[in-house]
């Protein structure tokens, strides 16, 4: 399980992804499109995978009902937080455009390593 569901690369995914991986056994079709499309996402750090693995888990929620729908939510919401961190870095490093969805008016800053001048009087 080392390189699957975000691995050693990303170990706060890894962790949402084992409490996710709980209830797999709800509808195992959907659940393993979910884990198809996050593979995906975390490969390419592509937010339409990631958008695909959370419209999944949606599914997965809605078939699960009751209290797990609810916990499903707050694991997606969590993981597609975590990831559009990712996706936001590397869009940013690349000079890409990305509109995150979870993020929302969250703004991750890079400093350049030859922007020791900014702030002071030189």
């Amino acid at each position: 399980m080392q390189f699957f569901w975000g691995g050693n690369k990303y170990p706060e995914i890894f962790e949402i992804q084992k409490k996710i991986h709980e209830y797999s056994g709800v509808d195992k079709s959907i659940y393993m499109d979910y884990l198809t499309a996050m593979d995906s996402a975390l490969e390419t750090l592509d937010s339409q995978y990631l958008y695909k693995a959370c419209d999944n888990l949606a599914n997965l929620a809605l078939t699960a009902g009751g209290g797990a729908a609810e916990d499903i939510g707050k694991l997606t919401d969590k993981l597609g937080w975590h990831v559009e961190k990712h996706i936001m870095e590397f869009s940013v490093k690349n000079g890409l455009r990305f509109d995150p969805k979870y993020l929302n008016n969250m703004f991750i800053y890079r400093q350049d390593e030859h922007d020791d001048t900014i702030g002071s009087d030189n």
